[in-house]
């Protein structure tokens, strides 16, 4: 029986613990999982919760540490302390992962981050097979959800950026702050990732080049936009909305679906699709790499 701490107790921290307790009670069991606020309603029997997220970390019973809080601080630092006791990580955080990409592999401890990208899409688990195999030479996707959604409704109801904005927050697809999104910041950061898994150098991705869809003309009847991570061997790295034809593969990904074309010299062009975002999807993944750090 596997003990796991979980930092972070929101969508993804409520999913993952409810997925543990329903499916793999019998090889993982959860400890505690740290949260900003004790009185905030959450559907996690209040016994597991704490806010003393580094007592988790130091706590002798936990063996390993799932982070869910995002953001560089305090998540980097606890981080830190795991690898300084020994305790494996698994992470959904695209932007630490993509900032401290190199530091992370210097830690002496495993650290897992499929959920960091496409949330159930396992894009990571393919990439790091192919690179083995394959020169990449390719890296093309649509990677954020939030702005798919709103690109796909104001496409099809003729509905501008800001009333667009405002339903995505309302049904939870964007934050209060959507800069994250819509300026292109997700897409840089789990852009930065796959490159880096690609080639073993991450971008930096405050260099990138970067173009959000706020500013976005208005779209014609019919027009296809797609906010489009790619990076190529020769161009390098960039974020922009494009104008898609509809036999391109990426324009069929309506609404928060991801996907992901990746070209090698002898896989030739593969796809993976599915959801990019959820609670319940990013939890699977999360889960995936558990089984993976501690098979049956």
């Amino acid at each position: 029986m596997t003990r796991l701490g979980i930092l972070g107790g929101g969508t993804v921290g409520t999913a993952l613990v409810r997925l543990i307790q329903d499916n793999l009670y019998d090889r993982f069991r959860v400890v505690q999982v740290g949260v900003q606020d004790l009185a905030k309603p959450r559907d996690i029997h209040e016994s597991l919760l704490t806010t003393d997220l580094a007592g988790i970390v130091d706590n002798p019973g936990v063996d390993a540490i799932v982070e869910v809080i995002g953001g560089m601080d305090p998540a980097w630092p606890l981080i830190q302390r795991a690898a300084e006791l020994g305790k494996p990580v698994v992470t959904a955080n695209k932007e630490l992962v993509a900032r401290k990409f190199d530091s992370l592999y210097e830690l002496d401890i495993p650290v897992l981050f499929e959920a960091a990208v496409c949330a159930g899409v396992p894009v990571i688990q393919v990439i790091e097979t192919l690179a083995q195999t394959n020169e990449i030479t390719r890296i093309r996707g649509v990677l954020n959800g939030t702005t798919n959604y709103m690109l796909t409704r104001m496409r099809q109801e003729g509905i501008g950026f800001s009333e667009c904005l405002a339903d995505a927050q309302r049904l939870g697809y964007a934050e209060a702050d959507p800069s994250s999104d819509v300026d292109g910041w997700d897409s840089a950061y789990k852009l930065a990732i796959l490159v880096g898994l690609a080639t073993e150098e991450a971008p930096d991705v405050n260099t990138m080049d970067r173009v959000g869809i706020r500013d976005l003309p208005e779209l014609k009847p019919g027009e296809i936009v797609r906010l489009v991570a790619e990076w190529t061997f020769h161009d390098g790295a960039r974020v922009s909305p494009q104008v898609l034809g509809s036999d391109d593969p990426l324009a069929s990904l309506e609404g928060t679906r991801n996907g992901v074309v990746i070209e090698g010299d002898y896989c030739g062009s593969l796809m993976l699709s599915g959801p990019g975002a959820g609670g319940k999807e990013t939890a699977s993944a999360i889960v995936g790499d558990l089984v993976q750090l501690f098979p049956a």
